[in-house]
């Protein structure tokens, strides 16, 4: 587990993939990588800070699975400073599907 205590009541699906995250009302676009995601949001690595609320759509280069959008909006749930060694990013962002 990667950041910590388990709240989601789906089951996390861990997968590696470089995205954009846009966040359209502040025009910033950054690069980022998903860890893993569920039916109900995803949780991703990124060297910029979100605040809870932030409206943001994240952009994947193909598809997570056959028949699956490459563009997915949520909102940030949680956004945390990671101080680890093994990971590139630092924070950790938590979304929720809008």
């Amino acid at each position: 587990m990667l950041f910590g205590t388990e709240h989601r009541k789906s089951e996390r699906f861990e997968y590696k993939a470089t995205v954009m995250i846009e966040n359209e009302q502040a025009g910033h676009l950054n690069y980022g990588q998903m860890v893993n995601y569920s039916s109900d949001g995803m949780c991703i690595g990124s060297d910029a800070f979100y605040n809870k609320g932030t409206a943001i759509n994240i952009k994947f280069n193909r598809p997570l699975y056959k028949g699956a959008p490459t563009t997915y909006s949520g909102t940030v749930r949680w956004c945390k400073e990671l101080v680890r060694d093994d990971f590139e990013y630092s924070y950790g962002v938590g979304i929720k599907y809008d």
